[in-house]
């Protein structure tokens, strides 16, 4: 009898910790959504560490940011990850670069929505439509 409560517990316990690493992870990029401003991280050609901070929207579910001939954006197009520091937590991300016209224009209006005037007055320098977007992609474990 005290062998099945022992495995009981043990189960009950790996099915507790199992369903609350699913519902942290169900938060996913989201927590993005409401920042103003988050930092990236990446490395320059010549190794040195790069902080960048940078403008970040989310749409159904996924994190985007963009740029435009910037250092930090070669450094991603070079290697494409980078890490994102928000508040005290840090998390690394793989990059997948938005070329679908449709998705480009709907994670501009993202933009356009979220910042405004500024994003206005961003464009009037940088043409959207010359921007490189890119989606943060939660990097796998064991990379």
């Amino acid at each position: 009898m005290e062998m099945k409560r022992l495995i009981l517990i043990t189960v009950l316990s790996v099915l507790i910790q199992a369903s609350y690493g699913l519902a942290a992870g169900a938060e996913g990029v989201s927590v993005y959504a409401d920042a103003a401003t988050i930092e990236v991280v990446t490395n320059d050609e010549d190794g040195q560490v790069r902080e960048t901070t940078i403008w970040v929207v989310v749409v159904e579910d996924a994190a985007y940011i963009n740029t435009s001939g910037t250092t930090w954006g070669e450094n991603v197009e070079r290697t494409p990850r980078l890490t994102v520091r928000l508040a005290d937590s840090s998390r690394a991300f793989d990059i997948r670069f938005v070329e679908d016209d449709s998705a480009r224009q709907k994670i501009h209006h993202a933009f356009r929505e979220k910042y405004g005037f500024q994003d206005k007055l961003v464009s009037f320098f940088m043409d959207p439509a010359e921007s490189t977007i890119m989606q943060l992609v939660e990097t796998k474990e064991g990379k």
